[in-house]
């Protein structure tokens, strides 16, 4: 049985053209990743939850809008670093975060009447309508935070 050099080369090529054509379509297509997180600083610092968006594609993203969600939407209108109002053009490899102090947060939650345990998710929404949500969440507890402040 003979061998055809050619056919296996046309096939090899086909093969490496279909992979190299994967990989650019991935490399202009957006995506976020969104790590959500409390931090609890020593000393003087109030509590906060950060959330922290990483554009892990190489196309520079349009960030509109930042919300905690549980139904009960609560707008963040500015980074934190870099300290920027939306929107934003966060680039290609790059990351920014955003972030709410806990007791602020817990104040506007009471005085709408909400109470009890509250779990969050952070939302993004970019330029093109697209929404990211995070993975993690954030459990408030609105009790604990009432009975501190009375």
């Amino acid at each position: 049985m003979e061998i055809d050099w050619s056919q296996i080369v046309i096939i090899l090529t086909l093969g490496v053209a279909t992979y190299s054509a994967i990989l650019n379509r991935k490399a202009v297509q957006r995506h976020l990743l969104i790590n959500l997180y409390r931090v609890d600083y020593s000393g003087s610092s109030e509590p906060e939850i950060i959330i922290n968006i990483i554009n892990v594609g190489n196309v520079n993203v349009t960030i509109n809008k930042i919300k905690l969600s549980d139904g009960f939407d609560f707008p963040i209108n500015r980074l934190n670093n870099p300290y920027k109002f939306l929107p934003y053009e966060l680039g290609g490899g790059r990351n920014c975060f955003a972030g709410v102090y806990i007791n602020d947060l817990a104040k506007i939650l009471i005085q709408n009447g909400h109470s009890g345990k509250i779990k969050f998710i952070a939302i993004i929404t970019d330029g093109a309508g697209k929404t990211y949500k995070s993975k993690k969440s954030i459990v408030l507890n609105l009790n604990e935070y009432f009975k501190e402040n009375n």
